[in-house]
């Protein structure tokens, strides 16, 4: 499987878009971000991440959303396999159920399960706990959330978008839960590409209730890659002038697309 899935990343290296009569699963036709661990990446079906055993969750996960996966057929409650479970292809283990386990803190997606409805596989392995971090449940419901529809919302109107998301992992976070000792981050982060546009947006929200516009958090990739120490997008065309500049006008912050 894993394979397959290698061999299908260096077709896509070939391919230009998610208009193909053969949906493309792989994450990255941009490249990856940095590794601080080469060993520590895992590419699965339709994400890839960077593992961080000291902290026990991914450093950052990246896939790609496009328009024509936004109404999949899958869900949770309906497909095989979709529950809360270790991640098989962390050499070092990933954190587990019982980490969370009367915590009170939630099990809170990075790659949301509902951008992963348009296949099986995909959602299932959305599931996996590399792909969750701890979050307060008013944050996981409230702004974070905001922040995932409105991305499924450009991806409608933007047709492609690369994603990268995960936790601001510091020293101590804010401590840990469970017996193999999870950060809790103190904020999260999300970058976004939108080829269409030409234009990307960085996101950085403290891991607390609030409410705040999402228009409030946004940035700069360049910014977004001073505060987190990842290096986005890199190799791009026209880096250098994609990630010093956001131009919050050429977004759409609405419910509906402009016409």
């Amino acid at each position: 499987m894993k394979l397959l899935v290698l061999l299908s990343t260096i077709v896509s290296l070939l391919s230009t878009g998610c208009d193909h009569e053969e949906i493309d699963t792989t994450p990255h036709k941009v490249p990856l971000p940095a590794a601080i661990n080469s060993e520590a990446v895992v590419h699965h079906y339709a994400y890839s991440l960077e593992y961080s055993e000291t902290h026990e969750q991914s450093r950052w996960v990246m896939y790609m959303l496009c328009a024509n996966r936004l109404d999949g057929p899958y869900n949770r409650n309906e497909t095989p396999g979709c529950d809360f479970h270790e991640d098989p292809y962390i050499k070092t283990g990933s954190s587990d159920k019982s980490d969370y386990y009367k915590s009170g803190y939630s099990r809170g997606h990075l790659a949301p399960a509902a951008d992963m409805k348009w296949d099986s596989v995909a959602l299932v392995e959305s599931f996996f706990f590399s792909n969750m971090s701890p979050m307060e449940a008013s944050f996981n419901s409230g702004v974070w959330n905001r922040l995932e529809t409105q991305v499924r919302r450009w991806a409608e109107w933007y047709d492609t978008l690369y994603i990268v998301t995960g936790p601001l992992l510091t020293d101590g976070g804010q401590g840990s839960i469970g017996e193999n000792r999870v950060t809790i981050p103190t904020a999260f982060y999300k970058a976004i590409y939108a080829p269409s546009l030409h234009q990307a947006v960085g996101f950085l929200i403290p891991h607390l209730q609030n409410k705040e516009s999402l228009n409030s958090f946004a940035m700069s990739i360049d910014q977004l890659e001073q505060l987190t120490q990842i290096d986005f997008f890199s190799g791009i065309q026209d880096e250098s002038l994609l990630e010093s500049t956001f131009n919050s006008d050429r977004w759409n912050w609405g419910k509906k697309q402009k016409k």
